[in-house]
């Protein structure tokens, strides 16, 4: 365990929730809008801070695609401050405070909630340890948020001017420790559990490390210990508090599509592997030039299941068109608050220190890559496509070839039996009975007698016709 402190530390969670869903992808859920107000009061309720006690209310309606604060009051402010009852084991020590800052962004709800510890000289040192008291029970972890567009968790907190001195090497073992202790992650199992350590760089000049591989879930979800080197790094993100809001906001947005799109890719993999094993099967149909009843009969249900599966299968690919757009145009909004960044330092004149390469290698790197991997899915699929609409068409084809020859089987039957009865009946008209019987020979009924002879010239000529009509055919 690291015995240092930090100073002034602050827990910013940024949880987004897709208000609408667009493609019917039968994983997500009717979204309440009361999912601020109850995540809100989740949380705050493990502070021992009962959420009717601050007045907190939201505004109500459809919201236009734009940016709305939700906070409903008279003052039109923005955010609603907290103060919470938890004093932190040390003695000498505050209780902490926080805001909350709900919003509505395009067509998502966003929580934006801060817990922090009052700055102050000489007063607002925190051990690291006590970095527990700012997550009780884990209420910032993924499965309590229960946001579909995710969630990101940024830790701040001053250094002194000796760990700023430290290599990057030593300051990403100092936020390692703070991510253990915030998350409660148990370090004396046997191996330690390895840490989802992304990437580090700085960010206004001041050393951030990033915990969350992005598209691989991880109960904590994303977390960002910045360390602060100046007071100026920290003005510089509360000026520009609503833009990073929205960058996250897209970059969650980003991710969840690519997510999507790797389940998609998965259904549409197993729909392909399942159609390998409906095309053996149709192979191992009899080459006869009628099927029997019983293998007609599977044929169709195969038909039948395929065209449904070519359904699934096409709004797969849709689906996966509709992420691949979905990047795009977050991709595209991220840069666009990264460039508002960019201009508000430079009006505040705080651009010197501005480096936001950190930032930018989510849409200069992440991204591409991310719409590369579906358009080689789309491709990949696409394929499988070709081959669902071939195995279609052959069934098809054997089952109207099947049809075709039962049909000519039939009119045949009926050509030959119209013509054995047609010339059984023309002879039984024109039969004439033998005059005198004689004694040893009894005399045959008429109508028996009839019937005998009219029923051979009628076999006959069937025979004939069945003869006639196979020769003409092999011709």
């Amino acid at each position: 365990m690291i015995d240092e402190p930090i100073y002034a530390p602050n827990i910013y969670l940024f949880a987004f929730q897709n208000a609408k869903f667009i493609v019917s992808d039968n994983r997500g859920e009717l979204v309440d809008p009361k999912w601020i107000y109850k995540t809100s009061e989740t949380i705050l309720n493990q502070f021992h801070l009962d959420i009717n006690e601050i007045h907190f209310e939201l505004k109500s309606g459809n919201f236009p695609p734009t940016r709305i604060h939700l906070l409903d009051n008279n003052e039109q402010k923005s955010s609603l401050p907290i103060d919470l009852s938890v004093p932190l084991e040390h003695e000498g020590q505050n209780s902490l405070k926080g805001r909350i800052y709900p919003l509505w962004i395009e067509d998502s709800y966003a929580l934006g909630l801060n817990i922090r510890y009052p700055q102050g000289e000489g007063v607002d040192a925190v051990a690291i340890d006590d970095l527990k008291n700012f997550n009780p029970a884990s209420c910032f972890a993924r499965q309590t948020i229960s946001s579909n567009l995710g969630q990101t968790v940024l830790i701040t907190g001053f250094l002194n001017q000796e760990q700023q001195r430290k290599k990057t090497k030593e300051l990403r073992k100092l936020a390692d420790e703070c991510y253990r202790i915030f998350t409660g992650l148990n370090q004396s199992v046997s191996p330690p559990q390895e840490l989802p350590f992304y990437k580090t760089g700085k960010l206004f000049g001041s050393p951030i490390f990033e915990y969350g591989v992005p598209c691989h879930e991880d109960p904590n979800g994303h977390i960002l210990i910045w360390f602060f080197f100046s007071e100026s790094t920290s003005e510089n993100f509360i000026d520009c508090y609503q833009q990073f809001t929205d960058i996250f906001c897209y970059r969650n947005k980003v991710i969840k599509a690519y997510e999507n799109s790797q389940l998609d890719y998965q259904q549409g993999i197993q729909i392909c592997k399942d159609l390998e094993q409906d095309i053996a099967e149709i192979k191992n149909f009899s080459n006869d030039a009628t099927l029997r009843e019983q293998e007609l009969q599977n044929l169709k249900l195969k038909l039948k299941h395929l065209l449904k599966t070519a359904l699934d299968y096409s709004q797969i690919l849709r689906n996966l068109e509709y992420n691949y757009n979905s990047i795009k145009i977050n991709m595209e909004n991220y840069q666009e608050k990264l460039s508002e960044v960019v201009q508000r330092l430079q009006k505040l004149g705080h651009w010197r220190n501005a480096d936001l390469v950190f930032l930018e290698e989510f849409y200069q790197q992440d991204c591409p890559k991310y719409q590369a991997q579906i358009q080689a899915n789309l491709f990949y699929l696409r394929h499988g496509l070709q081959l669902l609409d071939q195995a279609i068409a052959t069934i098809r084809g054997i089952t109207e070839i099947d049809q075709a020859e039962r049909d000519r089987t039939l009119h045949t039957l009926i050509l030959v039996i119209g013509v054995g009865v047609g010339t059984g009946v023309i002879f039984a008209q024109n039969f004439s009975h033998p005059e005198t019987p004689t004694d040893d020979n009894p005399p045959t009924p008429p109508a028996l007698q009839t019937f005998s002879y009219s029923l051979g010239v009628g076999l006959s000529f069937a025979l004939l016709t069945y003869l006639c009509r196979r020769f003409w055919k092999n011709r």
